[in-house]
């Protein structure tokens, strides 16, 4: 009798302590880190995709009257909606590559989150899409943050076209691919080619286009 009495109590404080120990797992209010949700594009698998990139003059190289590009692939970080509608203080946040500690957080009617004060006092804004899913960081003049993903080097289809609207006073100027050398060569804006106003676009491995945005 004693020894089921025996067995019955410590199965009674096994239970106990295993529920004690899952409490302390989530603990509401526990700080916690948040980061970029994984990369929607990979640099190995460039088949078809859109992406942000960078280039210089030298990333061009011709062979044979064929060209290929050397470029440094991007993606756009965005963030999981609930992971930053819940950010509180003592929170880490890590976003184009630095990373923050919450102090305090501010929520305006426009969806808009501002951590630590938002951009204006050192800190960092976050908005939304329409359908609220994600949430990317809002920077000066609509710029956003990138993850460097690496370097790939793609050939130029056969019908590459450049397409330039960077200057606001001639925009949606366009080059083949032997304009484009001449333009790279001879940037006369001197605006250059960066994540932050050029877009690639890919098919069948191939870059078929890639687009220059105005960026002030």
């Amino acid at each position: 009798m004693m020894k089921k009495i025996f067995i019955a109590a410590l199965a009674a404080s096994m239970l106990l302590l295993a529920g004690c120990a899952n409490n302390g797992e989530t603990t509401p209010g526990e700080s916690k880190n948040v980061a970029p949700l994984e990369a929607s594009i990979a640099i190995d698998n460039l088949d078809s995709a859109d992406f942000p990139a960078s280039f210089g003059a030298s990333s061009l190289q011709e062979a044979d009257g064929a060209f290929s590009l050397e470029l440094e692939v991007y993606d756009q970080e965005f963030f999981d909606a609930v992971d930053i509608t819940t950010l509180a203080q003592g929170d880490k946040i890590t976003a184009g590559g630095q990373e923050y500690t919450v102090e305090t957080v501010e929520r305006s009617d426009t969806g808009l989150i501002s951590v630590n004060g938002g951009l204006e006092q050192g800190g960092i804004d976050f908005a939304t899409d329409d359908e609220g899913g994600v949430y990317y960081v809002e920077g000066l003049d609509d710029m956003h943050t990138y993850a460097d993903l690496g370097k790939a080097t793609l050939a130029l289809a056969d019908n590459f076209t450049f397409t330039d609207n960077s200057d606001l006073d001639d925009p949606n100027k366009q080059y083949d691919a032997a304009g484009f050398r001449t333009l790279l060569a001879d940037d006369a804006n001197g605006y250059g080619f960066s994540q932050y106003n050029t877009t690639v676009s890919v098919e069948g491995g191939v870059i078929t286009e890639i687009q220059r945005s105005f960026r002030p």
